[in-house]
């Protein structure tokens, strides 16, 4: 069966009779997403992060990673239970936009004025 892994489940779902339902073994659904072998797709996988194992990626605590949800830009949702999710895909996003600031305000800086301001305060 060629095509995407979307592709292939949506021909096995259609070739249901209405009604069925369908169970794959653990070694099945493997051997369908290996054969998939879509590169990135494994990622669709992943699960998102919580505050503290995005803390742990970065040496803070979970209430510093709150702190940029809320008051950085940051991207996150609370689950069913109420907790903090980072998907993974925001957090680069966020980690992209962090460097980006930096090489603006890198770039913005004016070094002659800087020395001007305080050759007058002085």
């Amino acid at each position: 069966m060629a095509g995407t892994l979307a592709a292939r489940l949506r021909a096995i779902v259609d070739a249901l009779p209405e009604g069925a339902s369908v169970t794959f073994t653990r070694e099945q659904l493997a051997a369908l997403l290996e054969e998939a072998g879509d590169g990135g797709s494994e990622r669709a996988f992943e699960r998102d992060l919580t505050l503290a194992e995005v803390g742990a990626l970065y040496g803070r605590k979970p209430n510093t990673v709150r702190d940029w949800i809320k008051h950085k830009g940051l991207r996150a949702y609370r689950d069913a239970t109420g907790q903090w999710r980072i998907p993974r895909a925001a957090l680069e996003a966020w980690q992209e936009a962090q460097r980006e600031g930096r090489r603006a305000a890198q770039e913005d800086a004016d070094l002659g004025a800087w020395r001007r301001h305080y050759r007058r305060a002085g």
